[in-house]
């Protein structure tokens, strides 16, 4: 093990995370044995509801046009109808409540906080309650008014799934400039000034914004994993080696994507930006820093090749790479510079590291990454083997 890394892992403090992310995670690692999940009723959420809103002060409350929406993947969403004796008119309007068990645990106070400060900065829900620790919905919950709108075109056929494979053809140049309008709003905003105290800012001039993202990944990931992972472990690693210096934290949407925002037709006009669960203060990337006018056909051409992978797939090959020597030089070239080549050849390798590691012949223990293990069969002299996962080139 090199003195660096020897150095960095012993002041890795993988327990600095936000006080309100590592309470999110506690809860659901609490709620683990509480027995399986079962779906609400209609009539317990509409009962949660009017616990809610006669707890906001409202008087005759009634649920009416109660519905599961698709979409929102990761949290349980209804569409309803609010009357009470202050209105003529009912009000429709959208629950996003976390499920018992969900494939993402964040914060619906964060949520509600980032909706408020945003309204009349970028288009957003208008934000009608929150209920952030679940205590009359059951499970922690938002409440927003319904906006009109849509997150796919109605006049293009498409069998996407949140968001992937959207075609938008004719109505890229109406959403396009709205995107990254929108884009830099969320990045330019002072949100020193506002209400955010279910958040903990990073401090500036330090890792610790890119630090504390990996915290919470890996505490995640420890949490929930079937086995452990090589592959994880060594990005985690590299992850942490690399983690660059935050200057000046800016707030970043988390899962800026098509899929997350609404548009109205046939205007185009956005509607809505959706989704800000993920949303938090730290360093932009270059990449984020500059926004440029350049033509689509370039924009496709650079999605074919390395430069789009994420950096943790780019950081973890290229020391690879580095260690194979010259035999493997050229092949390791080419497959860096082709994503789809390298994904093929992930899947036919089962990801067998390409650095020529050996695991130790003593027995107990694996090969030693500074703080890491990687674990195998136990006094085998055959190289390291990973399972199979998916790596995406799409995602930044």
């Amino acid at each position: 093990m090199s003195s660096r890394a020897a150095h960095s892992s012993e002041h890795w403090d993988r327990d600095d995370l936000e006080p309100r992310i590592a309470h999110v995670l506690e809860r659901k690692m609490g709620r683990r044995a509480s027995g399986a999940y079962s779906a609400r009723s209609d009539r317990q959420v509409t009962a949660q509801l009017g616990s809610l809103f006669a707890h906001e002060g409202l008087r005759g409350v009634r649920i009416g046009e109660l519905a599961r929406m698709t979409g929102g993947a990761s949290k349980e969403q209804f569409a309803f109808t609010l009357m009470h004796e202050g209105l003529r008119e009912p009000e429709a309007m959208v629950l996003r409540m976390d499920p018992w068990m969900g494939i993402v645990e964040t914060c619906r106070g964060r949520e509600a906080q980032l909706l408020k400060v945003f309204e009349g900065i970028v288009p957003v829900p208008p934000l009608r309650c929150i209920d952030a620790d679940g205590e009359h919905l059951g499970q922690p919950g938002l409440i927003t008014k319904r906006v009109p709108g849509n997150t796919a075109p109605t006049d293009i056929g498409s069998n996407a799934v949140t968001g992937v494979g959207i075609r938008f053809d004719h109505w890229i140049p109406k959403l396009a400039p709205q995107f990254l309008h929108n884009l830099m709003c969320i990045h330019a905003f002072d949100w020193r000034r506002a209400d955010l105290s279910y958040f903990d800012p990073p401090a500036a001039g330090t890792t610790q914004a890119a630090l504390r993202q990996v915290n919470w990944w890996t505490r995640v990931w420890q949490q929930d994993m079937v086995e452990p992972e090589p592959m994880v472990t060594m990005v985690e690693r590299w992850l942490r080696e690399n983690a660059p210096l935050c200057a000046r934290p800016v707030v970043v949407h988390g899962d800026y994507r098509i899929g997350n925002f609404m548009f109205v037709e046939p205007s185009g006009e956005f509607s809505a930006v959706l989704d800000w669960e993920l949303a938090h203060p730290r360093r932009l990337s270059r990449r984020s820093r500059v926004v440029r006018a350049a033509p689509v056909r370039r924009a496709a051409r650079r999605r074919r090749t390395f430069d789009l992978w994420p950096a943790a797939a780019r950081g973890i090959l290229r020391p690879l790479r580095r260690r194979c020597g010259d035999r493997d030089q050229s092949r390791h070239h080419s497959l860096l510079r082709n994503p789809e080549r390298l994904e093929v050849h992930h899947h036919q390798q089962r990801y067998r590291l390409p650095c020529g590691a050996r695991e130790p012949k003593s027995p107990g223990h694996g090969l030693d990454l500074g703080g890491f293990q990687l674990g195998g069969v136990h006094g085998s002299d055959r190289p390291i083997v990973a399972k199979p996962a998916v790596m995406n080139p799409d995602v930044d």
